[in-house]
């Protein structure tokens, strides 16, 4: 188990391949111990017990590995992730874009929908997130913890932002955020990420109608600022 924020490798198992189980149970003690909360990495070697003179487990001597495995978990147990899409410079242009647009919310659906209970749909089927090509690249590419952490909590940030600016002028006109829409759910699950009582900033944006009040629960909601901290740490 790697823990690449803290600099540090766990060893949770050392088995022969014929010993392998049909099934693995991470130890929550182990777990406990790591940086990780929504991203955990778990590396599997294929060794030569031989040349390890120690015996398997993780090798001093790099030539004692025959292959290896990679594995990341992401956790979602909050909700799904937006329905993200790969948009090149030229598709951007043809939609009256900038060409080097970074992030883009396109509702394919009534903005009314996202502030109504009948809008308590997939969010695939009501927005996509349109990202350009080299940050979904990047996203996608990107094997280092820190500079993922902060590459995602940022574009999660600008896009939680987006979808409730766009309704903001219809709050303000007096329309109600109703129960299971897309609004309350986002900002439900901001509520619980940073302990705010339930239904706070529900209220609070139904009030004021205005996003920029919401702003530093999203940035301490997706630790935006922890995130961006540990770059300078690595």
């Amino acid at each position: 188990m790697r823990d690449r924020a803290l600099h540090r490798d766990f060893v949770l198992a050392s088995l022969p391949v014929a010993d392998l189980p049909e099934s693995i149970i991470l130890p929550r003690d182990q777990l406990q111990m790591t940086s990780a909360r929504d991203r955990l990495e778990l590396v599997f070697l294929l060794l030569m017990q031989e040349l390890t003179k120690s015996g398997a487990g993780l090798p001093a001597q790099p030539s004692s590995r025959l292959t290896n495995l990679t594995v990341t978990l992401q956790n979602s147990v909050d909700g799904g992730q937006f329905p993200f899409k790969r948009k090149t410079a030229d598709e951007f242009q043809s939609q009256g874009l900038p060409k080097d647009t970074t992030i883009y919310l396109h509702i394919d659906a009534p903005i009314e929908l996202l502030k109504s209970e009948s809008g308590a749909l997939p969010l695939a089927d009501l927005l996509e997130v349109w990202l350009h090509e080299s940050l979904y690249d990047a996203v996608h590419n990107d094997k280092q913890y820190v500079s993922s952490a902060i590459r995602n909590s940022s574009i999660t940030m600008t896009v939680v932002t987006q979808i409730l600016a766009s309704v903001e002028s219809e709050i303000s006109s007096g329309t109600t955020v109703e129960s299971g829409s897309v609004i309350e759910r986002l900002l439900q699950f901001i509520e619980k990420r940073t302990a705010r009582p339930h239904g706070q900033l529900v209220d609070r944006f139904q009030r004021t109608s205005q996003v920029n009040v919401i702003v530093p629960y999203i940035q301490s909601a997706f630790r935006v600022t922890s995130n961006m901290s540990k770059l300078s740490e690595d």
